[in-house]
Order: structure tokens, then sequence, then C-alpha cells
């Protein structure tokens, strides 16, 4: 048998002389039809054989998909600016309009945004950054929907909250409610508010906030200025001895019932915090 070639798998095979010759096995990988690769170089055909492609259609294919995966075709692809040049064509190229104050803002109904220094000041930031206009536009509505969910979601938290206030004050002043609350606002008043301040604080601080309030300033410039009346009155519109009164009461109820009780001397509950506004709200200098 002759040697080998090298790397190369052989077969003996029995000559019609009874001789033995060698013959090369070829490797299935490689293509023997000599057609479609013919005149490509070893390089490009072990290539094309690592790829898997079995004809000039797969090979076809291939690229068709690859173009198709990258969108658009090589020489329409957008060239990215080098160091030091201008992205101006790159930025028109994608939706940028030609100045900052083309960028359309669709203002909410009843807002006027004519000259308005935030908004031209957004449109510059958006421009210098390259936004398109289609981006621009539904960036700001969507802020503007979002912040009117939120502003909703505020108002009606202020609304429950404030309701929930009513609510507890009424049951705390009973009839009395509606004569306290006069009364906070002929405070203000006569101290030189005006209804319109009156009914801010009132909306800002809340009705107990704004009692508190004309109860403190009440008691700094002397409650004969004031009132007429000869009995000091509290924030909640009792005398003196009708909050020492009501302190008494509450305290017998509370030493009838050790659960109650029991939840004051913890320091919670609503007899703890019903305790604490009689006993701040009482003038102990007035007792005798």
């Amino acid at each position: 048998m002759s040697e080998e070639p090298q790397g190369t798998p052989a077969i003996d095979i029995i000559g019609d002389g009874g001789e033995v010759a060698d013959a090369i096995v070829p490797n299935p990988s490689t293509d023997t039809s000599g057609t479609w690769t013919q005149g490509m170089s070893d390089e490009q055909v072990g290539a094309i054989q690592n790829k898997g492609w079995e004809s000039a259609s797969d090979m076809y294919n291939s690229y068709n998909e690859l173009e198709a995966w990258r969108g658009v075709p090589a020489e329409q692809l957008m060239k990215k600016p080098g160091e030091g040049e201008s992205w101006d064509d790159f930025y028109s190229q994608i939706g940028r309009p030609e100045e900052a104050s083309q960028y359309v803002y669709n203002a909410p109904e009843g807002v006027d945004m004519e000259n308005n220094a935030m908004l031209d000041g957004i449109r510059e930031t958006a421009f210098s950054e390259g936004m398109s206009a289609k981006q621009f536009t539904a960036m700001t509505d969507k802020y503007d929907e979002v912040f009117n969910a939120q502003q909703t979601a505020s108002e009606e938290a202020t609304r429950v909250a404030h309701d929930t206030e009513i609510e507890t004050l009424k049951r705390e002043l009973g009839d009395d409610f509606d004569k306290v609350v006069y009364n906070a606002d002929q405070t203000a008043i006569k101290m030189g508010f005006s209804q319109k301040v009156v009914d801010a604080i009132r909306n800002s601080e809340g009705v107990k906030g704004m009692l508190d309030i004309m109860s403190k300033i009440s008691d700094t410039i002397g409650e004969d200025t004031v009132d007429s009346a000869n009995t000091a009155r509290s924030p909640y519109g009792q005398t003196n001895e009708q909050l020492i009164a009501d302190k008494a009461n509450l305290m017998s109820s509370l030493k009838a019932d050790p659960v109650r009780m029991g939840n004051y001397l913890k320091g919670i509950g609503p007899d703890y915090i019903e305790y604490q506004k009689l006993h701040n709200s009482i003038d102990y200098s007035k007792q005798e």
C-alpha cells in the first residue's frame, strides 16, 4: 500500500488485475458539485460551508433576512456625525423641526401658554437634544395626562379629608357647630380680615385649624377685643366652666369602664384625645 496523503482519509480498492490501489474519500461537507461556488477561493467556500448554505438560493435568503432585520438597505442608513461634526442634519432626518418654536404643545382647554417662559425653556432643551416633533408632542401630552390625574386624586383626597373633619367636629360640637364656625369667622373679620382671606385660611388649614388659629389669636389680643361676653370661650364655643364640667364627666365615664380607662392610661383611643382637647382648652388661671 502506498503512503496516504497527510490528513486525507483513504480506503483500499482492489483493481481489475487484483492489485491494491489507494482512493481519496472526500470530506462529506465539501461541495463537490463545482457549480455555484466555482471560481471562489478555498476560504470563501469554507465560509459558505460553515454557514450551511447549499445553494445560491440559501445565500440570498440569508442576506435578505439580514437586510430585513436591519430595517433598511445599507445605502439608506443615516450616517452618524463624526467627532466635531454638526448633528443638525441627523436631527432633521429623524424629525426635529427647523426651530424650537415649531414644537407643538396641546395646552389644556382654557389655559393660555403663549409666551410662557417655562414652555419655551422646555422647547429649547428638546431642540438642543434633537427630539423629534412627534416625540415632543407625545411626551407633553403624556405629562399633562399624568399631572391631571394626580391633581384630581389630590383634590379628591382633600375633599374626603375635609368632609371627615367636618363630620368629626359636628359629632364633637353637636348643635353648636354652626355657631362656633360663625364665631371664628367673626373673630377674623373683627380683626380686619376679609371674608375672602377667612375662606382661604379655612381651605388651607381646615375648619379645626381655623378654629385653633382664631382661638390663639383671641387669647393673645384679649377676649374683650373679640367677644363682648364676660366669660372666655374656647375654640369649640364653650366657656371655661363648661370645659371643666366636660372633663369631669369624661373622667367619671372612664372610671366606670375599665377597658376605656385602660386605653386612656396607654395614651390611645378617642377618650385620650378628647381628654387632651379639654385639658388644653381650659384656662386654669381663671379657677379659684
